[in-house]
């Protein structure tokens, strides 16, 4: 498996593409509606699952701007666009619609467990 780093302009942009790219959004029970991710995992068909994290289930990721609070602690600031990650098989095919999505940070602040 390996993480695909994607940045959109907004969530739903994120949706649209993604969804643009063949990948169809699992349906939810009401518990998971209320309480689960949130954005489910996504299937694409005859490529096997793939799994996407809504970085922080809200897609915005606070950088450090350099600046301190009055505590002493780093001042964050939000980063720009909607940050999805997406754990796929190795040898995954990117498709087109979301291939100009990818990223590469130096530092991912939130990746997959594992």
């Amino acid at each position: 498996m390996k993480t695909i780093f994607l940045r959109f302009t907004d969530r739903a942009e994120a949706l649209a593409l993604l969804g643009a790219a063949g990948l169809t959004v699992a349906p939810r029970t009401e518990t998971e509606t209320e309480t689960g991710p949130a954005l489910p995992p996504l299937i694409m068909t005859a490529a096997g699952p793939v799994y996407p994290d809504l970085v922080f289930g809200t897609g915005i990721v606070a950088l450090p701007t350099g600046a301190l609070d009055g505590d002493g602690q780093p001042i964050l600031a939000p980063a720009d666009g909607c940050h999805v990650n997406l754990l796929a098989p190795d040898g995954w095919p990117l498709p087109g619609p979301i291939a100009g999505k990818v990223v590469t940070p130096d530092s991912p602040v939130c990746v997959f467990v594992g």
